[in-house]
C-alpha cells in the first residue's frame, strides 16, 4: 500500500499517527534489506527505489560527502542540469544539513544554501533530508522532495535519524564487501 503524503495536513490525529507508524515500519523493513547488497551502488539504488515505492515523492537523491564536497550518487526525478552543478562545497550549504534530519522550512529566511537553490531550480519547494551517519561518521544525506507544498512532520525526525544510521551501516558493509572482493581478485 502506498502512503500518500500530499494533503495530509488536515488529517485527524489518529490518521496522522497511523501514517507516521506506517512510514516507520516501512523504513525499518527497508533498512534490514540493505545489508544484503554486495556493492554500495546496489544498496543506494535500492534505497531510492524503496522510498519512491512507498512515499509519493517527486525527487530522491542520495548525496554523499567526499572530503569537503557533496556529490550525488543516485538520483531519481531531476533534470540532467541538477547533477551537473555538483560537486558543491559543504560550506555553500546550510550547516544544519549535516547535523541531523532536516526540513527546508527550518532554514531561516534570507539564508543561502546551494542545495536549496538547486532544488528550487528543479521546482521542488518542499524537501527534507535524512542524515546518513553512523558512529560519528557522516556519509552524506538522502534528500526527498515534492513538487507541491507538503506538510512534513517534526515527529518523523527521530524515525528518519534512525533510518539514516541504518543506511550508513549498509554503506559501510557494502564498502567492506567491495574491499574484500578487491583483495580476493588480487590474491588470484
Amino acid at each position: 500500500m502506498k502512503v500518500k503524503c500530499r494533503g495530509v495536513g488536515k488529517m485527524h490525529l489518529d490518521k496522522r499517527e497511523r501514517l507516521i507508524n506506517e512510514i516507520n515500519l516501512h523504513l525499518r523493513t527497508t533498512a534490514r534489506q540493505l545489508v544484503l547488497f554486495d556493492s554500495e551502488e546496489e544498496a543506494l539504488q535500492c534505497i531510492i527505489e524503496l522510498f519512491q515505492s512507498k512515499l509519493t515523492c517527486d525527487f530522491i537523491s542520495i548525496i554523499l560527502k567526499e572530503g569537503t564536497y557533496l556529490q550525488p550518487k543516485v538520483t531519481i526525478g531531476s533534470s540532467e542540469s541538477f547533477t551537473e552543478h555538483f560537486p558543491i562545497h559543504i560550506n555553500s550549504c546550510f550547516p544544519d544539513l549535516l547535523q541531523g534530519s532536516f526540513m527546508n522550512r527550518w532554514m531561516p529566511e534570507q539564508t543561502f544554501c546551494q542545495l536549496d537553490f538547486l532544488l528550487k531550480k528543479e521546482n521542488i519547494p518542499s524537501w527534507f533530508t535524512v542524515l546518513v551517519k553512523e558512529k560519528g561518521e557522516v556519509y552524506g544525506i538522502c534528500v526527498i522532495g515534492f513538487k507541491e507544498d507538503v506538510p512534513l512532520y517534526e515527529e518523523m525526525r527521530s524515525t528518519f535519524d534512525d533510518f539514516g544510521k541504518d543506511v550508513a551501516v549498509a554503506i559501510h558493509v557494502a564498502r567492506q564487501k567491495e574491499i574484500q572482493k578487491e583483495k580476493m581478485v588480487g590474491i588470484e
